[in-house]
């Protein structure tokens, strides 16, 4: 009996010891419906859909300048053949002797310079410049510079700025440049599109 006792009491202070060392080894297991009501879980918070960036403000640009004019060299065709021209009878040069240069016009030049021209529609052979309402500025040349041959394979028809770019012409570069002969030329030339 003493030894039933002794074991009780030991027992009873092993429980003692233990439940001081771990408080909760000897608590009876509680249901959570039984005790306490269940702390609510926090709500999860709903995500908001993904912000766009902004979109920024259309930016208005000062409109493009017009683009400059694109210069093609114009090929002129004639709708019709030209006129055939054939140089009026001349008197023989009297010219012998003289370096072709130093020679003088035939008495009919100013009707054989007009009709030449006349014959090539007023265009120059050099540059292709029409002349047709500034007709002084187209000129008659002798590509020989005998001024007393009027054969047709002898003249070509030069507005003034080609006609004078052409040898021994050095005055006329100069009074054209004087009398504005040049930059009327000139002018015609960018209106055509001719460079």
């Amino acid at each position: 009996m003493f030894e039933i006792i002794c074991a009780v009491v030991l027992s009873l202070l092993a429980a003692a010891i233990l439940s001081l060392v771990f408080p909760g080894l000897f608590r009876r297991p509680t249901h959570p419906a039984d005790d306490d009501p269940p702390t609510p879980k926090p709500e999860a918070k709903p995500v908001p859909p993904p912000v766009p960036p902004p979109v920024p403000p259309p930016v208005h640009w000062p409109p493009l300048p017009p683009a400059p004019p694109v210069y093609k060299p114009r090929v002129w065709h004639s709708p019709t053949p030209p006129v055939p021209w054939s140089p009026p009878t001349t008197t023989p040069s009297k010219n012998t002797g003289k370096k072709p240069w130093e020679s003088e016009y035939t008495e009919d030049w100013s009707k054989v310079s007009r009709e030449y021209r006349k014959s090539k529609r007023w265009i120059c052979e050099g540059c292709g410049v029409n002349l047709t309402s500034h007709r002084r500025l187209l000129h008659t040349h002798h590509q020989s510079m005998d001024k007393s041959d009027n054969s047709p394979s002898n003249l070509r028809a030069y507005c003034v700025v080609c006609h004078s770019e052409q040898p021994h012409h050095d005055k006329l570069r100069v009074s054209i440049r004087l009398n504005g002969e040049y930059d009327q030329v000139v002018y015609l030339r960018h209106n055509q599109g001719i460079r």
